[in-house]
């Protein structure tokens, strides 16, 4: 710096106000835009990337948390739309469907932060290795007095626990505390991350994650892979608009996963399409799938579940759900759900000790587009993920959803049938891990979109687990090992 040509020592200037707004967007198309109050929105995966430090003075290492961790008080998208059009949080606030404005400056930051569980791991130790196929996880919750727990769960490499038993709960000052014990059985992968996560009924979410060696020996007997498929092309009603390969693409990926998955998993299939794609039978078949499969299950053992169809949003609550053949147009417009697949449904499933896989090929187009909202697809992936359930969808919650007319199937579910084929085998081994189909499907459907100009991003999570674990999917044809 010079001051009459005479240079000066630099200095740092600090403005005296504070932005309106923070927009991050990653390499792979994650994005999370927020306020200083703490009011953001995100993309399905965004609310990962950012947080806030919480400063505890000079002798004390400052705290940390995730955005995702408040997600349910301060994940307002309604409000960040309005945002720059209002000029400032508080009109947008007022304008919204939420209709309050913000508290002053970060106190919805610092309020969320005091009010959040913090978890303990008493057992095992960080550097333990797992060496009989089991473990036990131990660990104290402590939370504000007056705060309400909800069950707390663990995860071995997206597994949940067998069991989960309270301990103790004792009162101390102005915090209540728990020890919880859980038995967690793991699968074959090498390295296991173990995720503990405790949240309150207000919404403030904790996780802490130990990642340990597993040395223990290989399962008697082989893992069961269970499809359970649902897709619409027609529906009763003539007013939504009828799809042209949904039930299709249903059929093809289940003949797939018979044929390919065989020499890896015991399979079963199940099959609702077109008329039969209704939401008794889903449950119906859910349930009796989670009843066969509990009798006998395994940490290694995989469930997929496909639905291939329109989406919807829920206006009011925001709650995803997949139309059903029997859906009324009328309904839809008018915010009624009852028949149609809910996440409650689509959880039937995600209780088991086993690893479970959505692929959600969720079509946008037709007479169901008015009612539909950007984010329905981040929705269902979010809630999903609640009890780590890996996901892939066919785009981002924002895109449409093509279809490949000279193959007779969806845009995504095309690239899918490819890579279960063994397009997607990187490394030459014979075998399409879920990770591989994910990088194929993903950088096949973008390639494609930027030849086409119809824009399309397949989305995949969580990514911190996809980086972790190694779970196979299909073995490829002999004359296609190691071939692209």
């Amino acid at each position: 710096f010079a001051r009459r040509g005479r240079v000066t020592e630099s200095f740092q200037s600090f403005p005296a106000w504070q932005p309106v707004a923070s927009l991050f967007v990653d390499p792979s198309r994650q994005w999370a835009f927020w306020t200083p109050a703490g009011f953001y929105d995100a993309s399905f995966g965004g609310h990962e990337l950012f947080g806030w430090q919480i400063n505890r003075g000079v002798s004390a290492l400052p705290d940390y948390f995730r955005a995702s961790q408040f997600r349910e008080r301060l994940e307002r998208p309604a409000v960040m739309r309005r945002l720059l059009a209002d000029g400032d949080l508080t009109t947008a606030m007022l304008q919204s469907v939420s209709g309050v404005a913000p508290p002053p400056g970060e106190e919805a930051i610092v309020n969320q932060f005091l009010n959040r569980p913090v978890i303990r791991v008493l057992e095992p130790d960080p550097g333990a290795i797992i060496r009989d196929g089991q473990l036990t996880v131990r660990a104290e919750i402590t939370i504000p007095r007056g705060a309400l727990l909800t069950p707390p769960k663990v995860f071995a490499a997206g597994v949940p626990a067998v069991t989960c038993e309270l301990i103790s709960q004792s009162p101390s000052g102005v915090s209540d505390h728990y020890v919880y014990r859980w038995l967690v059985r793991v699968p074959q992968d090498r390295r296991i991350p173990i995720d503990v996560v405790a949240a309150t009924e207000s919404g403030a979410v904790q996780r802490v994650r130990l990642e340990l060696s597993n040395e223990s020996p290989t399962p008697t007997r082989p893992p069961r892979l269970h499809f359970l498929g649902m897709g619409v092309s027609r529906y009763a009603d003539p007013q939504i608009q009828p799809l042209d390969f949904a039930s299709d693409g249903v059929g093809r990926v289940a003949d797939l996963i018979r044929q390919r998955a065989a020499g890896i998993y015991r399979t079963t299939i199940s099959q609702l399409t077109d008329r039969d794609a209704l939401r008794p039978l889903w449950r119906e078949y859910a349930a009796r799938a989670a009843a066969d499969l509990s009798r006998d299950v395994a940490p290694d053992d995989l469930v997929v579940m496909y639905l291939c169809g329109h989406g919807i949003r829920d206006r009011q609550t925001g709650r995803w759900y997949f139309v059903t053949a029997d859906a009324r147009y009328g309904d839809l417009m008018n915010d009624r759900y009852d028949g149609l697949i809910s996440f409650d449904d689509l959880s039937l499933l995600s209780g088991l000790p086993c690893r479970k896989l959505a692929i959600l090929d969720s079509c946008h187009s037709g007479a169901v587009q008015p009612a539909m909202r950007e984010d329905d697809l981040k929705a269902a992936m979010r809630f999903l993920q609640g009890d780590i359930v890996l996901t892939l969808t066919a785009s981002e919650g924002e895109e449409e959803a093509a279809e490949d007319k000279d193959r007779r199937l969806g845009r995504f579910t095309s690239q899918l049938v490819d890579a279960l084929e063994g397009h997607a085998d990187q490394d030459g081994d014979g075998v399409v891990t879920l990770t591989e189909l994910m990088q194929y499907v993903q950088t096949a459907v973008a390639e494609d979109s930027r030849r086409t100009g119809f824009v399309q991003h397949p989305t995949a999570g969580p990514a911190d687990l996809l980086d972790t674990i190694r779970l196979p999917l299909t073995r490829t044809q002999t004359d296609r090992v190691g071939k692209r």
